[in-house]
Parts: structure tokens; sequence; C-alpha cells
């Protein structure tokens, strides 16, 4: 019993810990910037050793993407039973991702570089790019649930492999997310505006329409 408690409150210490320097991460980083940022100033701010910082992250791109990884987590989630078309729904479901990047820009271009890198660190190091990759995975499971919700109703072909079409649709934002981060100041509508525009001819499809008119013409 009396070891069971220790347990629990070593685990409670770690937790605080672990909130303490994801604060304080997040604090420094926000007010100084990622170059400027130390991880010392970090810790100190955190009231832990320099030392133990690094157990919970490596070095200090860990804790940056650790801090945005967190946040990424809260985002809201798709509308489950939305009737709306998907198109609406998509932009519905990436507005907020891209108030989100758009939020700290310097911050947020540093972060899409890396979680593009190609992950060639030691496990540990690497463990938050994981965490961002396997989370992407995710968004295309839930985005794979509403093409399949649209292909019941009839909106969207059912012979498309949904899997296929989900990745399609954020490969785009992705690509689209990385540029519209590397202009000067990004603006959140331009950015949803572009998305919904390339996001609709995915869905719809520039060869089906040649296809009709070419057979209408041939009529």
């Amino acid at each position: 019993m009396v070891s069971g408690i220790r347990m629990g409150l070593r685990e409670k210490a770690k937790i605080d810990k672990l909130k303490r320097i994801r604060a304080a991460a997040e604090y420094v980083f926000r007010k100084k910037g990622y170059e400027s940022s130390t991880t010392r100033e970090i810790a100190a701010r955190a009231k832990v050793s320099v030392g133990t910082l690094f157990v919970y992250a490596p070095a200090k791109r860990d804790l940056l993407l650790m801090v945005y990884n967190d946040n990424l987590e809260k985002l809201p989630p798709s509308e489950s039973e939305s009737d709306a078309p998907l198109i609406e729904q998509l932009v519905a479901f990436y507005r907020p991702r891209f108030e989100f990047w758009g939020r700290h820009p310097q911050l947020s271009r540093f972060v899409v570089r890396e979680v593009f890198d190609p992950v060639d660190r030691d496990p540990a190091a690497a463990a938050q790019t994981l965490r961002f990759r396997n989370r992407r995975q995710s968004v295309v499971c839930e985005l794979q649930r509403m093409v399949e919700r649209r292909q019941v109703v009839g909106e969207i072909d059912s012979t498309c492999d949904a899997a296929l079409v989900a990745q399609l649709i954020h490969d785009i934002f992705l690509s689209e997310n990385r540029q519209w981060l590397e202009s000067p100041e990004p603006e959140i509508n331009f950015g949803v505006e572009r998305l919904r525009a390339l996001l609709a001819l995915a869905i719809g499809g520039c060869f089906r329409r040649v296809h009709n008119e070419q057979g209408a013409h041939q009529r």
C-alpha cells in the first residue's frame, strides 16, 4: 500500500513537471521566438534543472514540437453527423487549423519544416516528430469517415476509394498550409478560400466535366 502511494506521488510529480515545462516552453517561445529562446531559460521558468528538462525533451526543437502537438490535439474534430456538403464540412474542419498555424507564423514555419524532414534521429529525439505524423494519419482516418458518409447519401461516387480521397484531401491541405505560411503575413481567409477552391477541383474533378462535354458534342 505504501509503495503504491509512493508510486502515485512519483507519477503525479512527473505529470506536474511536464505541465510546468510545457507551459514554460510555450511562454518563452511565444515571447522570444525559437532562435532567441534557450533551454536554460525554459528550465528556470519551469523550476527544474536543465538535466530534468532534457529527460522530457531531448532538445529545444522537441520542446517546441511538444507544445504544438499538445495544442493540435485540442483542435475540434469534424462534425460527425453533419448533413452539409463535403466541401463545407472540410472548410469548417480546416479553418481552425489555419487559425492555429497562423497564430505564430515564425514558430509554425519552423515546426512545419521539421516535421516534413525525414526522421533520422535517435528514437528519443524523434518521438515528437513521430507523434505529429501519427496524428496526421488519425486526421486522414477522420476525413475518410466524412467521405464515406457522403458516399452513403450519393454526393461522392461510391466507387472511389474513400481512404485515397481522404489522403488526397489532407495532402492538399498540408501542401497549401506550408506554402501559405511562407507568406510574410499569412491571412486566414485567403488560405481557407484557396483551399476551398483546390478541394472543389479535387472533389468535383476536371476530367469528368471535359468528358461529359465531349459526349454532349458527339451526340
